[in-house]
């Protein structure tokens, strides 16, 4: 089943799946579900919203996507072509991993972080909650991102970023949220 809140897409069809309401596709009871939204807050709200229904969120990943056996990817998180979480590496809830993502051994992805096409992250990266790094983003071994973060695409993230900054540049320079 295929839900969108755009009333404009109701009866059409996506991949041959015709498109409902979101009560319409949800009104048999409980049903796995896959939430491609890509604003982390709203793909948040919407799969908390869910889960507390009773629907399980599902993980998805494209067939090219590289997973070690000792990593660890949770409920809801989708992984795109080509994205690979390696050796004892965490994503969390709900996160987007877009096509070439690289996440190195030992990571920690908080939930519902959306990271863009090409972005890298070398051994030991903790990315907080809600965090957003931009196509080809670079984070540095053993550095970490805080919470609500923003990584410019491009960048080259050598230092820590507290919760809310956003970092753009080569090296990184990050900014306090305005």
């Amino acid at each position: 089943r295929l839900t969108d809140d755009n009333r404009r897409l109701w009866g059409s069809s996506c991949f041959s799946i015709p498109v409902l309401p979101p009560r319409d596709a949800f009104a048999d009871g409980a049903q796995p579900f896959v939430c491609a939204i890509g604003t982390n807050g709203a793909r948040r709200e919407t799969i908390l919203r869910l889960r507390a229904a009773g629907h399980p969120p599902i993980a998805v990943r494209h067939p090219s996507a590289i997973v070690a056996a000792s990593a660890c990817v949770d409920a809801g998180s989708i992984l795109m072509a080509r994205a690979i979480v390696n050796t004892e590496a965490r994503v969390g809830v709900g996160c987007l991993l877009n096509s070439g993502c690289v996440i190195e051994h030992h990571c920690d992805i908080g939930d519902f972080v959306h990271l863009a096409p090409g972005v890298l992250l070398g051994g030991g990266v903790s990315v907080g909650e809600g965090a957003f790094l931009g196509l080809g983003a670079i984070i540095l071994p053993g550095v970490s991102s805080g919470s609500d973060a923003i990584v410019g695409a491009g960048a080259v993230v050598m230092r820590y970023g507290p919760p809310g900054c956003s970092a753009a540049g080569n090296p990184a320079i990050s900014r306090r949220a305005s």
